[in-house]
């Protein structure tokens, strides 16, 4: 778990993810794909296809941390489901590494 250390351990080193030299792979592109960008968007915007008849607007991955990230994806918040029960943690770790590249 990416803030493992920070929420459990409150660990005062924790550092983000760097995602200066991080490249998608296939499977994390697919997965987003598959279960985020119908809302989210390609760039994270919150423009998707299906945001338009939200009754509230998806805020964009802007200013977004990764423990953040991980939170939301793991227990939803307002509008969007937790995916905690349907996504494996490898696949939610690399949504929050993809989340993050997104917002940058």
């Amino acid at each position: 778990m990416l803030s493992a250390c920070v929420t459990v351990l409150g660990c005062s080193d924790y550092k983000e993810p760097s995602t200066a030299s991080y490249e998608p792979t296939s499977a994390v592109l697919r997965l987003y794909s598959d279960k985020c960008l119908i809302c989210h968007g390609t760039s994270g915007k919150g423009d998707g296809k299906a945001a338009l008849a939200l009754k509230e607007p998806i805020a964009p991955f802007e200013n977004i941390t990764a423990s953040q990230a991980e939170s939301i994806i793991v227990a939803g918040t307002g509008q969007m489901p937790g995916w905690s029960e349907h996504l494996t943690q490898m696949q939610i770790d690399e949504l929050v590494r993809y989340v993050i590249y997104l917002s940058d």
